[in-house]
């Protein structure tokens, strides 16, 4: 790692640890994690990361197993609700929901096939629960969500804006969510039962050629 460090504080007898200015800039390389996540790998060959007294931040390209991704790990130093919060970026498609253990039945054919291109916010907490914030291109996707009057050809331009929170890694309901394409747009939110399918989907608002309602 090529490091620089750089230190603040006023020379004094009594100094104390919250009066010494901290910051941090180092380039690390070959990085490697193995337990990042539900014990698999993240690495990298090059990651930046920066520390100063508010917090940290490690930035780059890296991969989780076999999977590109651009990662912005930033923690708070300062009192804070959860353990960890990242941003990620990547391609989501049948190898990564099996990296990452995504079984839910609305995730998978017949709803969704093919890859979306994703921006990503994970929050993770102390008692075991996550919370997914996503921004999805669907575009190289197929989505046939006929029971919500939603469904889209591979090619065709749609994005998905949604929240997902799991309990133990696994998905246990969708607070919120909205579909979006030309002609179209729906928002709503969908409750899952205990094995992770569609128990009820509360539809907020939804616009189409030859509809529209708002609840």
């Amino acid at each position: 790692a090529d490091t620089s460090l750089k230190l603040n504080f006023e020379l004094k007898n009594d100094l104390n640890t919250d009066e010494v200015k901290v910051n941090v800039l180092s380039s690390l390389k070959n990085v490697r994690f193995p337990n990042a996540y539900k014990n698999k790998a993240l690495s990298a060959e090059s990651l930046t990361l920066e520390v100063n007294n508010q917090g940290l931040s490690l930035t780059g390209d890296a991969k989780l197993e076999n999977i590109p991704l651009k990662l912005v790990w930033n923690e708070n130093f300062s009192a804070k609700n959860y353990q960890s919060r990242y941003k990620l970026s990547f391609k989501f498609n049948n190898a990564v929901k099996q990296v990452l253990g995504v079984d839910s039945s609305i995730l998978n054919p017949p709803y969704v096939d093919g890859y979306a291109m994703i921006d990503s916010e994970i929050t993770i907490f102390d008692d075991n629960r996550t919370s997914v914030s996503l921004n999805a291109q669907l575009s190289k996707m197929t989505v046939d969500f006929s029971f919500l009057g939603f469904k889209k050809k591979l090619d065709e331009p749609a994005n998905l804006t949604t929240t997902l929170n799991l309990y133990n890694n696994k998905l246990v309901a969708v607070p919120q969510f909205s579909l979006f394409k030309d002609d179209f747009k729906l928002s709503g939110k969908v409750e899952l039962d205990a094995q992770g399918n569609m128990k009820t989907v509360d539809i907020g608002e939804i616009n189409g050629p030859k509809t529209s309602a708002k609840a």
